[in-house]
């Protein structure tokens, strides 16, 4: 699959979320239940894709969101969600947010909800001086790879940047990464991987307007 440029509208903002998975729940059933969630999703206003998460060591669910703006965002994860999410899984679920500075994407994506999925999603922090020109290079290198979906170079709330990349398999996600060849932010701090059983693509996506 080959990427091709692409600048996400300004101020696009990416969301990961992670919950502590119940603990006699199976892998299977969480997948059963984000599996039905798409049609919840797939309506959600300013929503733009997102990739169901599930990762080990902690266990924990959730999902990469983008979404078109931090309002919609905010909208989203409210009081409500919070408070919903802190009292069926306690101790809560958390909400990262971040703003993308530049993007690539897959030329040619899914155009429907795909429930059984096997992508992985990564997160590697990168130094912050390196982040804003070298790391635009780095998305040039990672829009050739094959399997990327979207590679984004994003910003935290506190300033900390990082390269985040969503594939279709864990061995493209790595032989990807490794060509990109990121720096790591020191050495004590490592990339999170995230398995995506579940994914629904833009073409899925409505598009709602927002503010």
């Amino acid at each position: 699959m080959q990427a091709a440029d692409s600048l996400p509208p300004v101020p696009a903002v990416i969301a990961i979320v992670t919950i502590p998975s119940p603990r006699l729940a199976p892998g299977w059933y969480i997948t059963h239940r984000m599996r039905a969630t798409i049609p919840q999703y797939a309506a959600a206003p300013g929503l733009r894709w997102k990739a169901y998460t599930q990762a080990s060591g902690p266990r924990t669910f959730g999902g990469v969101y983008e979404w078109a703006s931090r309002a919609a965002a905010d909208r989203w994860f409210d009081a409500a969600w919070r408070e919903r999410v802190r009292t069926s899984y306690r101790p809560g679920g958390r909400v990262r947010l971040f703003e993308v500075g530049a993007g690539v994407e897959a030329a040619s994506l899914p155009t429907t909800p795909q429930p059984s999925f096997s992508g992985m999603a990564i997160l590697q922090p990168v130094p912050q001086p390196w982040a804003t020109a070298a790391g635009r290079g780095a998305l040039d290198v990672l829009k050739t790879a094959t399997g990327l979906l979207f590679g984004r170079l994003l910003r935290g709330e506190t300033g900390e940047m990082a390269i985040l990349s969503v594939w279709t398999s864990k061995a493209q996600a790595e032989a990807g990464l490794a060509r990109a060849n990121l720096p790591a932010m020191d050495p004590t701090t490592k990339a999170e991987s995230f398995r995506v059983p579940v994914f629904l693509p833009p073409a899925a996506v409505g598009r709602s307007p927002t503010p």
